[in-house]
């Protein structure tokens, strides 16, 4: 059995690992209790544009980095100083605790101003009775913008979608005959579009642990029925059946509406996909006192390959860009709603369940 302690000892002392922090794309910066440089990785050096480390030995974050802010007095002396996550985090870590935080800066390159972000983290370090500080930092510049994009897209979409929703439930009461009756059926999609956009905007939540559940009480059983009504005239739906069944006559749950409507839109449409021409999808609906569960049958049976990989973020039997459907629902029910998801498959079908905790907060109020 190696001994690790010399193992590590014999790396630091022929400098492997000081080469491998090099060769890695990490961003990594060490510094002295006054918080200037003393060694960085060659992505640092490649970010800032210096050829040799000794370019910027006894410099500060904010000065080699070329922060804007700094050309007021330097790294930590600027009127803005005060609300770097990055100073905050390394004046914490010279105190002893590591620290973790973000840090916007706005960059001088070539007479023009770049908005960056960085995720910092520092780690205390201590050598030869010295305090010293080794921050990383992660740039997600790009990463932060497209968030906000999407955010924003989904915000004003939604609201659009939204207002001519309301403007055509407003026209609906002045119709008769046909016009009501072909209004009344473009309502529901409206109705589908809204809830999709909202569980868009949860989902995106969820993955970056930003999401906060919204309890209330709702019929599942109504849930599925129109889950069954609006994907009966759908083009998945053409030529097969959708039925829905109830086990108990209880019908109301406690739960985050949206994000169940959204789970189980996306186990039946994958069902119908599933399904052949002249098939049939059946959803069972069951409530307890304490949790309530949805099934969703398919006729069809699930090769072995597609089962090992089903819950994966980016695998899909449905060709690039696909994959989200049983990703998001095992998410969504398994982190947020304290949930169980699972499925069966075999010559009679594919079923997948879901159980869920009835929510506690509305049955205590």
């Amino acid at each position: 059995m190696h001994n690790y302690a010399d193992l590590h000892e014999r790396f630091m002392r022929a400098g492997h690992l000081a080469h491998i922090l090099d060769k890695s794309h990490a961003l990594i910066i060490v510094l002295d209790a006054e918080r200037r440089l003393v060694h960085c990785s060659k992505a640092v050096l490649d970010l800032v544009g210096a050829a040799r480390l000794d370019e910027l030995w006894g410099l500060r974050p904010g000065d080699f980095l070329r922060c804007a802010n700094a050309d007021e007095a330097g790294c930590g002396a600027g009127s803005l100083c005060g609300e770097c996550g990055a100073l905050l985090c390394i004046r914490e870590a010279l105190d002893g605790l590591a620290g973790e935080s973000e840090c916007s800066l706005t960059i001088k390159s070539q007479d023009q101003l770049q908005a960056r972000e960085f995720r910092v983290r520092t780690i205390p370090v201590s050598l030869d009775g010295q305090a010293f500080v080794a921050v990383s930092l992660h740039d997600w510049t790009h990463e932060k913008r497209c968030r906000s994009l999407e955010q924003v897209f989904l915000h004003d979409i939604l609201n659009t979608v939204g207002a001519v929703k309301g403007i055509l439930h407003f026209l609906r009461s002045d119709m008769t005959g046909d016009n009501r009756e072909l209004l009344d059926t473009i309502l529901p999609y409206f109705d589908l579009c809204v809830d999709e956009i909202s569980a868009q905007q949860k989902l995106l939540a969820a993955e970056n642990n930003e999401l906060q559940l919204s309890q209330e009480r709702f019929s599942l059983g109504q849930q599925l029925q129109g889950l069954a009504n609006i994907h009966s005239q759908h083009a998945l739906g053409k030529g097969k059946g959708i039925v829905v069944e109830m086990e108990t006559s209880a019908d109301e749950v406690i739960s985050d509406r949206t994000i169940v409507h959204r789970m189980c839109m996306n186990l039946l449409k994958n069902a119908l996909e599933a399904t052949p021409g002249g098939g049939t999808v059946r959803m069972r609906g069951g409530v307890g006192p304490e949790a309530f569960h949805v099934s969703v049958h398919n006729p069809g049976a699930m090769a072995e390959d597609v089962q090992r990989h089903l819950f994966r973020r980016s695998f899909s039997t449905k060709g690039h860009g696909r994959g989200l459907g049983v990703y998001s629902v095992h998410l969504l029910c398994t982190n947020y709603l304290q949930g169980r998801v699972w499925f069966e498959t075999g010559e009679a079908g594919t079923t997948f369940h879901l159980r869920i905790p009835q929510g506690q907060d509305l049955q205590q109020a």
